[in-house]
C-alpha cells in the first residue's frame, strides 16, 4: 500500500482525536465530508480512515469499528463495502421497520462501530439520508435529526 501525501496524513490526522477521546457521551461527531475529481485518491484516504478506526479501536480486531458502504454497488466494491440500502436494510421505494431478530443483530453490530462512512455521499438523496438517519435512531437510539432546518 502507497503511502498518504501530505493532505491526505492531515486528514487522517484530523480523525485521530475522535478516537482517543475516552468520554463517549461528549464526543463530538466527526463529520468529513471529502471531496475532489475522479482519481485524486479519495478511496485511498477512506481505506486509511477505515484502517485507523480499526487500529484504535478496543474491538481486539475481531469487529470492525466502521461501516463502510456507498451509493453505488461500483463505489462500494472499490471500498470493500456495500451499498447503503443492503448495509442497513432499506429498501428502495421505503424504510421498514425492523424486525426483532435483525434490530438485534444491527444492535450487537452497531456495539462496535464508531464511524459510517459513506462513499459518494454526494450521490445520495436528501430523501435516502432521512432514512438512513431514520435506520440509524432504529438501531442506536442515538443520532439526532440531521436534516434539521
Amino acid at each position: 500500500m502507497r503511502r498518504p501525501n501530505e493532505e491526505q496524513r492531515e486528514i487522517l490526522f484530523h480523525t485521530m482525536p475522535n478516537l482517543i477521546s475516552t468520554n463517549e457521551s461528549t464526543r463530538e461527531p466527526l463529520l468529513i465530508y471529502l471531496t475532489g475529481p475522479a482519481g485524486s485518491s479519495k478511496t485511498f484516504e477512506i481505506k486509511g480512515i477505515m484502517e485507523i478506526y480499526n487500529r484504535f479501536s478496543d474491538t481486539d480486531g475481531i469487529f470492525n469499528a466502521y461501516i463502510a458502504c456507498a451509493s453505488t454497488g461500483k463505489a462500494a466494491k472499490a471500498m470493500g463495502g456495500s451499498t447503503v440500502h443492503s448495509a442497513l436494510s432499506i429498501s428502495f421505494s421505503r424504510i421498514m421497520p425492523l424486525n426483532i431478530e435483525k434490530a438485534h443483530q444491527y444492535r450487537t453490530l452497531f456495539k462496535f462501530v464508531k464511524v459510517l462512512i459513506i462513499d459518494e455521499v454526494s450521490m445520495v438523496s436528501a430523501e435516502l439520508l432521512e432514512q438512513i438517519n431514520t435506520r440509524l435512531k432504529q438501531i442506536t437510539g442515538l443520532f439526532t435529526n440531521i436534516l434539521e432546518d
